[in-house]
């Protein structure tokens, strides 16, 4: 397992960011981009890759549901974290509330990071949406406040997510 320096997500941020504006370019329409909430320098391991694989699966399953056109996908499988990007026909916000089921069906979808991007570039919040902000994956408070104030270590926050992907691949 590879791990990335600092400057290695540096340039992946980027790159996304650049992946991202050249869909919206090219399609004018919303974007779904999708990656796995994984703390460490650690980003890439077959365990993490079944649980994007799973991600990837829900995404275009919500996306059938609600009758949205997806208009291109691209997935990307790098040691910085693996990518999903889909451009699709519709309104960003009823998006936004299509996938949210992806994310909060079970444990497995709380390492979901499901973005939907505007053609304007503005991302649709959950709060956006009428959804409450996400819970830490170890106490229950506010993720962002954790993650902000470093409250747990990634060694503890790592150990959490191995054992999510593991126990959602045993049921």
């Amino acid at each position: 397992m590879n791990e990335v320096s600092v400057i290695d997500m540096a340039n992946a941020r980027e790159r996304r960011a650049a992946k991202q504006h050249e869909y919206i370019e090219e399609f004018g329409s919303p974007l779904v981009s999708f990656m796995l909430n994984i703390p460490g320098p650690v980003k890439s391991s077959p365990l993490f890759d079944k649980a994007f694989d799973e991600g990837c699966r829900r995404i275009l399953e919500a996306l059938k549901n609600a009758r949205t056109e997806i208009l291109k996908t691209e997935t990307f499988r790098l040691f910085t974290g693996n990518e999903f990007y889909a451009a699709i026909k519709g309104d960003g916000f009823e998006i936004k509330k299509a996938l949210l089921p992806a994310e909060e069906s079970d444990s497995l979808g709380r390492l979901f990071d499901i973005d939907v991007i505007l053609p304007g570039g503005k991302k649709v919040s959950r709060s956006d949406v009428g959804s409450p902000e996400r819970k830490c994956l170890l106490c229950g408070n506010d993720a962002h406040a954790c993650s902000r104030n470093r409250t747990h270590t990634v060694g503890e926050l790592v150990l959490k997510i191995n054992s999510i992907i593991e126990q959602w691949q045993e049921t």
